[in-house]
């Protein structure tokens, strides 16, 4: 749904293309399958924080809220002077 939403920026809030970086943990899907167990890959999360500056803003989303991937690019965000707005379900344990 985070993925869906980002594509929504351009059209709801005007937001230029140029200006959204969509980093999902086993890359964004081009076929609409989800890769399995990439959310525990620091790999991608790693190259995504070259993409982040100073007065970004990163989203983060993670349905446990404790995934490596999410962990690391919230603090590479972090570590970028980007602001970081995390959000997870929290009916999980």
């Amino acid at each position: 749904m985070a993925l869906a939403n980002a594509c929504e920026l351009p059209g709801t809030f005007q937001v230029p293309v140029e200006q959204i970086y969509i980093s999902m943990a086993g890359g964004v899907p081009e076929d609409g399958r989800m890769q399995a167990d990439t959310e525990d890959s620091l790999d991608e999360a790693i190259a995504a924080e070259r993409a982040l500056h100073s007065g970004d803003a990163a989203i983060v989303v993670s349905a446990s809220g404790n995934k490596p991937y999410a962990l690391a690019f919230a603090e590479a965000a972090s570590a970028q002077g980007a602001n970081v707005i995390g959000l997870d379900d929290l009916r999980h344990p």
